[in-house]
């Protein structure tokens, strides 16, 4: 992790942030406890990143992405929609692209998602959480063979939300080598 640290300061370096490694900080011990009463005690890769290396006041990267300090992180997933709504299924946000759509780690496979701040709502009709039937392909869509907005749970959301990586290292890799040029482009309606 330190070496995709370090690659992910260049990159922020090479982009106009001065003094890069002040904005990587080991977690305090109040945040410690904020971040595990959010995910839980289980240690795994994004955890230890969080851990010892959490993101504070970074800019937005060139490829539309703003990380969360683990404060904002659990804002974001207690207060703001989507992130709240993915929660209840295990899919925490910990960062943002320009446009407000969340960069989501499924804790359940480690997957990283990108999904659009407008693909779970209430529905105020039947105060349901459902998925936005407007913001999913037409193939996606067809397939749960239904008519009106997309029952909420952990696998429709999964089927409707975009994925960007298998895993959280070779997400923050590919960030770090300045792979992606806009991850908003990442999802298809």
């Amino acid at each position: 992790m330190k070496s995709i640290v370090q690659k992910l300061m260049d990159t922020y370096n090479k982009e106009g942030l001065k003094s890069p490694e002040q904005h990587f900080i080991k977690a305090a011990d109040t945040e410690k406890e904020m971040l595990f009463q959010l995910l839980g005690k289980e240690h795994n890769d994004f955890v230890d990143f969080y851990l010892n290396y959490q993101p504070t006041d970074l800019p937005s990267l060139a490829c539309n992405c703003t990380f969360l300090d683990i404060k904002a992180m659990v804002e974001e997933n207690t207060d703001f929609e989507p992130a709240c709504y993915l929660r209840e299924c295990g899919i925490y946000t910990f960062a943002l692209t320009i446009g407000g759509h969340a960069i989501c780690i499924d804790s359940n496979s480690g997957s990283i998602y990108i999904c659009d701040h407008g693909l779970v709502m209430q529905d105020f009709d039947t105060d349901a959480i459902v998925i936005n039937s407007g913001l999913v392909s037409c193939d996606v869509y067809d397939s749960f063979h239904i008519s009106g907005e997309i029952p909420f749970n952990y696998d429709n959301i999964i089927i409707c939300m975009d994925k960007i990586e298998n895993s959280f290292l070779t997400f923050m890799e590919n960030i770090a080598d300045g792979n992606y040029t806009d991850l908003e482009k990442l999802i298809t309606y």
